[in-house]
């Protein structure tokens, strides 16, 4: 069995508790997040995308489930909000079978129900593929930064990286491959960056890139 050693600090830095989580046989872990009532989040994916969110009260050891289903598209790179309305809001990069950016999904999660309020997919238009185009292709995005405002609009901000090597190819797949965990010299380019602007209804409001050009040894 694979187990997250946690710990949780105060404002000094002094351990206030310790414990494991186990990620389960069959899953990738996506992150482990704390919530703003100190509670726990792991997100993980399965071989079909499908996406389990646990929620962990680490005073009394209670655990909460919530899944959302498989997808023909890969899902990766995720980033929680969590609402003043304490619900989760998900957001996650949507990658084509290419390994091209797609679009965003955002979903909303209700432990306290516990329940999958809605899943919204946000696919990238026409203009913004027809603009990315034009640029080096190499690479793929994180979520830099993503927040829901108080009337329910998203905003994700997306950020290229690009590892670079000149003895092997980068594949973020290769992390399912215990044969593949070594160290290696590489580069990390940082490229554009996309904010977009989202309704909590699934439309696109705007997309916009940002030029972020930057190279780290």
């Amino acid at each position: 069995m694979l187990y997250a050693n946690c710990l949780i600090l105060d404002s000094a830095l002094t351990v206030k508790r310790r414990f494991q989580l186990p990620i389960d046989d069959g899953f990738t872990n996506q992150g482990l997040f704390v919530g703003s009532r100190g509670e726990v989040y792991l997100i993980h994916t399965d071989a079909e995308d499908a996406v389990a969110v646990i929620q962990y009260q680490p005073e009394s050891g209670e655990s909460k489930l919530l899944e959302i289903g498989p997808s023909g598209s890969r899902r990766t790179r995720f980033m929680p909000f969590f609402g003043a309305d304490h619900k989760m809001y998900l957001a996650t990069v949507v990658e084509n079978a290419a390994g091209e950016l797609a679009g965003l999904m955002i979903a909303t999660l209700i432990f306290s129900q516990p329940k999958v309020e809605n899943v919204q997919f946000y696919p990238v238009s026409a203009d913004l593929r027809q603009r990315l185009g034009k640029r080096v292709s190499s690479g793929h995005y994180d979520i830099r930064a993503f927040t829901v405002q108080p009337e329910g609009n998203r905003i994700v901000t997306l950020e290229k990286h690009n590892i670079v090597a000149n003895t092997y190819q980068y594949n973020p797949l290769d992390v399912n491959s215990p044969a593949n965990w070594k160290p290696r010299k590489q580069q990390v380019q940082i490229g554009e960056r996309i904010t977009f602007r989202l309704t909590s209804e699934g439309k696109v409001l705007s997309e916009e890139i940002t030029e972020n050009y930057k190279t780290y040894p």
